[in-house]
């Protein structure tokens, strides 16, 4: 249409979710770097590492623009509704996703319990278990013991939304699986740090 974009970016790298929450091993990165590229090189320019709000103001935005279109995604996880599900130890799936994506430091256990029967609760238990990033022909010879990742939702297996793909080769990696539990609360030890959850048995969803 002849006009020349400019994104503004809070994060450090362009490609949002694509590349903040989908893991390589589905995306890998040189697939959205080589799109972004294509996109730059039409003319449209990426700011990096600017917060609308805090690094430029909105207003200002609308004074040097003659027009703006606010698309953010959806960058945060919804909580849990259940008792204890802000403590420390508690991490959203998408929040993690970041994380890992931008390897930024974590603090995981040894015992991880995902929450969820989707395609992302897959994306982050099988992440964790390629923390050590190993490809998936070692994943399977890592230590036993040293990482078992637990996954608990509340469908019966017919009902899970994941991909069937997901669900097989998360199971090839290691991705322990628990259907029909239900979340009730999440249990904290002396530090305040979670320490185990709480289920119930889901009859029908």
């Amino acid at each position: 249409m002849g006009f020349s974009p400019v994104i503004f970016e809070m994060e450090s790298v362009a490609g949002g979710f694509l590349y903040l929450g989908v893991p390589p091993y589905r995306l890998p990165r040189e697939v959205i770097t080589a799109e972004i590229d294509v996109i730059k090189g039409l003319g449209v320019e990426v700011k990096c590492n600017v917060k609308v709000g805090k690094d430029i103001t909105f207003s200002q935005i609308r004074k040097d623009y003659p027009a703006v279109v606010i698309a953010v995604g959806a960058k945060y996880s919804r909580g849990l509704p259940v008792k204890n599900s802000n403590v420390p130890g508690v991490i959203g799936g998408v929040e993690f996703l970041r994380s890992v994506a931008l390897r930024e430091p974590l603090q995981i256990g040894s015992k991880i319990v995902v929450i969820g029967g989707g395609n992302v609760a897959y994306d982050v238990a099988r992440t964790v278990l390629r923390q050590e990033e190993y490809d998936v022909a070692r994943s399977a010879m890592r230590i036993k013991g040293v990482q078992e990742v637990y996954l608990c939702c509340l469908e019966s297996f017919e009902e899970m939304p994941a991909d069937d793909i997901e669900i097989i080769e998360g199971e090839e990696e290691g991705v322990t699986r628990h259907n029909s539990l239900g979340p009730h609360e999440i249990l904290i030890d002396s530090s305040g740090r979670v320490s185990g959850v709480i289920f119930k048995k889901t009859l029908r969803v």
